[in-house]
Parts: C-alpha cells; structure tokens; sequence
C-alpha cells in the first residue's frame, strides 16, 4: 500500500509520464496478493492510463484485459475499464470502438453504483467528462466540429461542479 501510495504522489508531482510512478505501480502488480480489490483496481487503473500517455497500447489493452477478467461482476468497476478502453481505441485509431465504448460509459453511468475506491483520485478521472472528451476528440479526427464542440462544452460544464483541485484538473485537460 506504502508503493502504491508513492506512486500516486509521484504521479501527481511529476504527471502521467512518470517512469518512477510506473515502476511502483507495476511493483504493486507483482505483490498484488496483498492488494486489496480497490487497490488492485486504482492500481491498474493508474498503470493503464500511464502506459496511453506512453502508447504502448499494447500493454494499456493487456491491463484493460487484466481489469475486465479481475473484477468481474463489480458493476461499480465498469465505467472506469470502459472509459480506458474507449480511450484505447481512440489512440487506436478504432474510431467505432471508441465512440460505442465511450458513448456507452455516459449513458450507463447515472445508473450504475457509483462506488468510490479513493475519493481523491476517483473524481479526477470522472467517468462522464471525461467520456465527453473524448468523444469530442472522435468528432474532431471524423471532422464534425459541431458535435466535437458540444461534447467539449459539457465535459467543461461538468468539470465546473468539482472544487480545487478537480475542477480545474478536468477543465485543463
């Protein structure tokens, strides 16, 4: 839990690229028989989108495989995987994927147990604005700048009802 935790501080000091914060999260893995469910997952989670930032998309879809096999019949789980699998396929170049997975996320989210596995972190990565970022940047590469332009609205909007530090993190990005 000690790794984990310094590889979240590193992350944040340091950003996503974080070689050091990638080591510790990948440490986590090899030691995950003692990780908690919810570690295990932020865990995951954190090296999933570490390794988009580096595209190694390979490795992201090897996690996102990892995540979906391991917490399998945790609905609470589901939004997050989706939203890096989404975000995958954007990368990709899967345009269809992207936009299904994505489009996905948003409307199953205000249905679905929204489970808080670190209060911290889990609302940087809110599933809804970041899902309409994304489908923002699909609209932008299919060249609908109207779709692209409301989808980056409302991922604004949203970012707008989080205080300091989120909030600003989600509108940044």
């Amino acid at each position: 839990a000690l790794r984990m935790d310094r590889g979240f501080l590193t992350s944040a000091a340091e950003g996503y690229q974080s070689q050091e914060a990638a080591a510790d999260f990948e440490r986590c893995l090899q030691v995950s028989g003692t990780l908690r469910d919810d570690e295990l997952f932020a865990t995951l989670i954190a090296l999933g989108n570490y390794y988009q930032v580096r595209a190694d998309l390979r490795r992201a879809a090897q996690v996102i495989d990892s995540l979906r096999r391991g917490l399998e019949g945790q609905q609470w789980a589901r939004s997050k995987i989706d939203i890096l699998f989404g975000t995958t396929a954007y990368l990709r170049g899967d345009l269809n994927a992207a936009a299904s997975a994505l489009e996905a996320v948003i409307a199953g989210v205000a249905a679905a147990d929204q489970h808080k596995v670190d209060a911290e972190w889990s609302r940087v990565s809110e599933p809804i604005s970041s899902g309409c970022l994304h489908l923002a940047l699909v609209a932008l590469v299919r060249g609908d700048l109207t779709r692209a332009e409301a989808q980056l609205a409302r991922s604004a909007r949203m970012a707008e009802e989080f205080g300091f530090p989120e909030g600003p993190y989600l509108r940044a990005y």
